[in-house]
């Protein structure tokens, strides 16, 4: 069933059984209100220090060069539905690098690294796909509602 279904559509596509993992609902989200809701999240958790930590790794990116990231500090998430139907619901999640930085590095023919850049809040963002056909949900005793998003497959 595609997402542009007229009402009698919609209705006839209910009456073949549950599609709602067992709850008696449909849920639509309005982009702007989701994520101003996120942006709200962000702001109570990280002047609560209860925010994600600093993401620091070193990600080998051939053979002979690797990134070092530093103390990298996320901003907000922000939520996009483009592509998602009824049937495949699905959005993706961007979060930008606000603070930190990122260091690559070379290693010559005769082994000795060298650094080949340093950027300083370059601000790349990183993004996941989050499919709420396979995720569950529930609500905390705060009645704040959370989602268990599974791995990309």
């Amino acid at each position: 069933m595609e997402s542009k279904a007229s009402l009698d559509d919609m209705l006839e596509w209910l009456r073949g059984g549950s599609r709602t993992g067992g709850f008696n609902c449909i849920v639509a989200y309005d982009r702007a209100k989701t994520n101003a809701v996120l942006l709200q999240e962000y702001i109570e958790r990280f002047t609560a220090g209860t925010y994600l930590e600093p993401i620091n790794m070193d990600v080998p990116t051939s053979g002979k060069t690797r990134e070092l990231t530093y103390d990298y500090i996320l901003d907000a998430g922000r939520l996009s539905f483009e592509n998602a139907t009824i049937a495949r619901s699905k959005a993706r999640l961007t979060m930008h690098v606000i603070g930190g930085s990122q260091v690559s590095l070379e290693e010559s023919d005769s082994g000795q690294l060298k650094v080949a850049g340093i950027s300083i809040h370059r601000c790349p963002a990183g993004t996941a796909g989050v499919h709420g056909h396979r995720a569950r949900g529930n609500r905390g005793a705060d009645q704040r509602g959370w989602q268990d998003l599974p791995r990309p497959q």
